[in-house]
This record gives C-alpha cells, structure tokens and sequence, in this order.
C-alpha cells in the first residue's frame, strides 16, 4: 500500500526549519539526516537532538547562537490524523557536535527542548501561591512558563500557601511533587513530566489506570 510503514522507526518530515533571532528562516527539511525526541516521566520537559546535512555553510550564514526555535512537523507514513502527527516549536540549545564530511560537506548535531524548558531557565517566581498543588502548578504552566499545551492532572487535596522566593518555575513544581498527594487514591506519588501530547502532573496510580496502548503475544 502507497505511504505504508516499510521499516520500523520509519518516519517523515514535513518541515524542519529553524527561526533564528532576527526573524529570518533556514528550510533544512531536506537536509535533516536525523531527529530524536525524549520522553521521560523523570524529566519535566522534552529533549530532542537534530542532526542535517550542511553544504552550505549553514551554521556561519545565520548564524546559528543557539538561541534559535526549531520547528518539526513529523508523522509516520500512512497516518494522518491531526493526533498522529509530530508538530511543534522547540529552542535549540547548544552545538552537539560537527562532523566534517569532505571539504564542502559536514553534519552539524543540536541539541534542543521545549519552549517551557528555555523559559524556566529565564524565570523565578517571588511571590505568594495560595491553592491545591495541583491548582498551583496549572498556574505556573499558564503564567510564569507560558505554557498554552494540554495539562493533564490528578488533582491533590489540601489549600497550602507557598511563599516562593526567587525560585525558578520547574524548582518549585519539583517541591510540590514532593508534598502532593492524590485526592482519588490517596497516595504522594506523583511525577510532573512533558510527553508530546502535553504536561502531566499526575500519581502513580493516575498512570496506572491508563487503558493498554498494546498487547503483545
């Protein structure tokens, strides 16, 4: 069948293009000879690395700082749905390496993260937060990371006050990590991490209930 999956991790870009400081764009889609991107319940936000062909001494034109945004639309071949498809802005963070091909050829490797993860590294909260944990850590998501993605919550028991002072916006959910206990299950087992359907604040017992993604015989 025309655009079937022919090789497992296959994929296809749609669109890889970095946005630069001044406004300016670079189309690397064609370029791109790799793209990983982390998910881990352990990490309160997505980690990636790309990795493009540059016969053009890409890196030097632009130049590349490491404070460009990066954007992906990336879907597996025979799936269309709007929930299928991989597309959304990152911040590349730093040269990962640079690998010289031949005298006009080199793949050049970044590293790259949400937007909230460059926000939080720009931000502290010093003010007071007065709600349920998991009220306060919507209102951090919103306000202090900007953040307009999905949130997905197991919301907590409890009205706290938090004095926070000059505490930086993931610091701070990571306290309340610590402290929050569910208000369906009862227990203070909770992860806060990004996926790329969203961000979750959630117990462990939250997770578990998920329905099965796959059986396998």
């Amino acid at each position: 069948m025309a655009g079937a999956i022919t090789t497992a991790g296959e994929f296809v870009i749609d669109l890889a293009e970095i946005i630069t400081v001044d406004g300016s764009t670079q189309d690397l889609t064609n370029k791109v000879v790799n793209v990983t991107i982390f998910e881990d319940i352990e990490n309160p936000y997505l980690t990636g690395n790309i990795s493009f062909m540059d016969d053009h001494n890409v890196q030097n034109l632009l130049p590349l700082i490491g404070q460009e945004l990066l954007k992906l639309k990336i879907r597996t071949p025979s799936m269309e749905k709007p929930y299928e498809i991989i597309e959304s802005l990152f911040y590349i963070k730093s040269l990962a390496s640079s690998l010289e091909i031949n005298a006009n050829k080199k793949i050049i490797s970044f590293e790259f993260i949400s937007l909230e993860g460059m926000e939080n590294r720009r931000k502290t909260i010093h003010r007071t937060l007065t709600g349920t944990f998991s009220s306060m850590v919507e209102t951090i998501l919103r306000s202090d990371l900007k953040s307009t993605k999905d949130f997905f919550v197991d919301p907590t028991v409890g009205i706290k006050k938090i004095v926070a002072t000059d505490i930086s916006p993931i610091f701070l959910i990571n306290r309340f990590v610590e402290q929050a206990i569910s208000e369906k299950f009862g227990s203070p087992s909770y992860m806060f991490f990004e996926t790329l359907e969203g961000f979750h604040f959630r117990s462990l017992e939250s997770l578990y209930k998920e329905d099965t993604v796959m059986d396998y015989t």
